[in-house]
């Protein structure tokens, strides 16, 4: 293997591993949005089940739905752009490079717009925002659901 050739597939490895670990934030904020998710499910149907005040039991519920419709937000699908099929066509006709087509394709030197690596940085990065915003409004709705389990204000 020549020096090139060595520095390429370093090089295609590295991205990979950035690309990697870039889906698997995703992935973990689709996770913990799924759980969130459940538990304001679960929360709400208990709300009717209370024998607390009306006004409570709306300012629980009214919270908590708006904790599910910015988690629906996070884990709504986002579009990517694709790498093109013609670069892999090349490949297999031995046009071009495969490691070097994987790298072009991850992090987008021809095309940056079509970079794999930046749409999922920004994909986690947009997703986190949401899922933090329904985490914050989430604990916030506790505190209704303290006062109703309580049984402090009837």
């Amino acid at each position: 293997m020549t020096q090139q050739e060595l520095k390429t597939a370093a090089l295609l490895m590295h991205a990979q591993w950035t690309a990697e670990r870039a889906e698997r934030g995703v992935e973990g904020i689709l996770n913990r949005t799924g759980v969130l998710l459940g538990a304001v499910g679960v929360e709400l149907s208990l709300i009717p089940a209370s024998d607390s005040a009306q006004n409570l039991k709306l300012i629980a519920g009214g919270l908590l739905i708006l904790t599910g419709g910015l988690l629906v937000v996070t884990i709504w699908p986002r579009k990517r752009k694709s790498p093109q099929v013609s670069d892999l066509r090349r490949v297999y006709l031995g046009v071009e490079d495969a490691e070097l087509t994987g790298i072009i394709q991850l992090i987008g030197l021809e095309r940056p717009d079509d970079a794999l690596i930046p749409q999922l940085y920004d994909e986690a990065r947009l997703r986190g925002k949401w899922f933090r915003s329904a985490l914050i409004l989430f604990m916030v709705a506790q505190a209704p659901l303290l006062f109703m389990i309580g049984g402090w204000i009837k």
